[in-house]
């Protein structure tokens, strides 16, 4: 019998202008939005200058995706009225100071990140949402279960191991940020500056050092068991973190849950979901695609007990998959290898390319045949050897940006625009797509 499970999607839009220049009047959109739909999911982020959209959560993608067009589609309407443009790119490619929002929750981590906490209004993502395994959730304390059923422990470390495995693969596909503050520091600018730290050889990353934990790719985890000692060991650093920081506010801060203080990309989330936080915001028809696929694979590990087995026949043959095994190479390889060459380069490098290439084989086994055609824009990806990035690293060099400069103001205004411009477009061909595979 089928495993039903639900999907949600989360975005993060940055604001511009009609010249291309970051503004600062989320607020204003998000009013004027909920003027119109009050229970509308448009709500603020860490910083003025942007806007956080989401889904309801669904069985079908299609379903899941249509809330979010919906939600997007009131945010445009309520930005045009102020002359304002919604950016589907995970960083502004110029230089900006963004105004930042520090009460509450906010307050906590402008004195966690201290001066770098204007990263966190600097860079945008797309976080995909699958339900844990059935059984698995504690819905009243927001936490995994201690108890599991046989079946649950296994589903449930197989689709966190699987997740991190595919980190590399999702990151690359949906990349869309060459440039941050008008640098190029690399194909996903958005994760070195983000995550940072030694693997990524950023040392003036948001989470590098101390932090480094709460930020990273994290290593695959072998039962159950570890997982939770994981969990409980982690917010027993954070509460340390948090006394010698703001000892008065160490008792008063509610999180609601101990799953809510982490970021990692891939993380346990308190609403009772695998949180996929590694991608680049970008264009609602990849979106789509990119959701199709991974739920498809999910699916695989729920309902078919795939088994997903780190080891170096995963390195010598990525995503084989053999009499119910899924082979994936070890973390070390995924996380020092992989993350590095995805985030630097790209599609540049044979084997982030080949990864890629390998998954999307992967992927045509689990997706129906009518649904392949979802996979048709990573393909092209993978042929072409160009993503997003890619693409916007080529309009700039077109527009006189010379590489190793810093980006000049008027050309990172121009591609804002030409990228605002394009989503507009992107989110008609999306619409479409939708309403013609209503069943996906």
């Amino acid at each position: 019998m089928a495993i039903k499970s639900t999907l949600g999607l989360e975005i993060e839009f940055m604001l511009v202008n009609k010249n291309g220049q970051i503004v600062n009047n989320a607020d204003k959109i998000i009013e004027k939005s909920k003027k119109k739909a009050p229970k509308a999911f448009i709500i603020p982020e860490i910083a003025e200058n942007m806007l956080e959209i989401g889904s309801d959560p669904s069985e079908k993608v299609s379903v899941s995706s249509q809330s979010l067009l919906d939600n997007i589609n009131l945010s445009v309407k309520a930005a045009s009225e102020e002359k304002t443009l919604l950016l589907p790119t995970a960083t502004y490619p110029g230089e900006f100071i963004p105004k930042m929002r520090d009460k509450g929750l906010y307050k906590i981590k402008k004195k966690l990140f201290a001066e770098k906490f204007d990263i966190t209004g600097k860079c945008v993502g797309f976080h995909l949402h699958h339900a844990l395994p059935q059984g698995s959730f504690d819905a009243t304390s927001k936490n995994l279960k201690a108890v599991l059923s046989k079946k649950t422990k296994k589903s449930l470390v197989e689709a966190y191991n699987l997740s991190i495995a595919l980190d590399p693969v999702l990151t690359t596909f949906m990349q869309s940020s060459p440039f941050y503050d008008g640098k190029h520091l690399g194909k996903d600018s958005r994760m070195i500056v983000y995550r940072g730290g030694k693997i990524l050889n950023y040392e003036k990353g948001l989470y590098s050092e101390h932090l480094q934990e709460f930020g990273e790719l994290p290593p695959y985890k072998f039962n159950e068991s570890d997982l939770l000692d994981m969990v409980v060991e982690r917010y027993s650093v954070w509460k340390k973190i948090i006394r010698q920081l703001s000892p008065e506010s160490v008792d008063t801060v509610n999180y609601g849950s101990m799953l809510a203080t982490a970021w990692n990309p891939v993380k346990i989330n308190p609403h009772g979901t695998i949180e996929l936080r590694g991608m680049d915001m970008n264009f609602p028809s990849l979106l789509f695609c990119i959701s199709v696929a991974v739920k498809h694979l999910f699916q695989d590990v729920y309902e078919h007990s795939l088994q997903v087995v780190p080891s170096d026949i995963g390195v010598a043959e990525y995503f084989k998959e053999e009499k119910g095994k899924l082979f994936v190479p070890p973390d070390e390889y995924v996380r020092k290898k992989l993350q590095y060459l995805s985030a630097y380069v790209g599609m540049e490098s044979d084997f982030v390319r080949s990864y890629c290439k390998s998954f999307l084989k992967l992927a045509k086994t689990l997706v129906p045949n009518s649904s392949k055609k979802f996979l048709r824009p990573f393909e092209e990806m993978v042929e072409t050897e160009h993503t997003v990035s890619d693409k916007i690293l080529h309009q700039a060099i077109k527009l006189g940006y010379k590489q190793g400069e810093q980006l000049p103001d008027e050309i990172a205004q121009k591609l804002a625009l030409t990228n605002a411009s394009q989503f507009l477009d992107d989110l008609e061909k999306t619409q479409d797509l939708i309403e013609k595979h209503k069943n996906v």
